[in-house]
């Protein structure tokens, strides 16, 4: 990304033109949000321990 050096104004008379201006765009095919794998993988464990224990309870009864 980079800063505005400078912002022409320029228009017929009285009027203002503004063309092609973005504000907290998101290039295309940029970067994009990191995946979080180990916090996936910690509630996929989580589950299955939950899964076995809701198991052996209903086996002892």
């Amino acid at each position: 990304a980079g800063t505005a050096q400078s912002i022409a104004f320029a228009g017929v008379g009285n009027q203002i033109v503004f063309d092609d201006i973005t504000f907290g765009s998101v290039i295309p095919g940029g970067p994009g949000g990191k995946v979080p794998e180990p916090t996936s993988m910690l509630l996929f464990g989580v589950g299955l321990v939950g899964l076995g224990v809701l198991r052996r309870r209903k086996q002892g009864a």
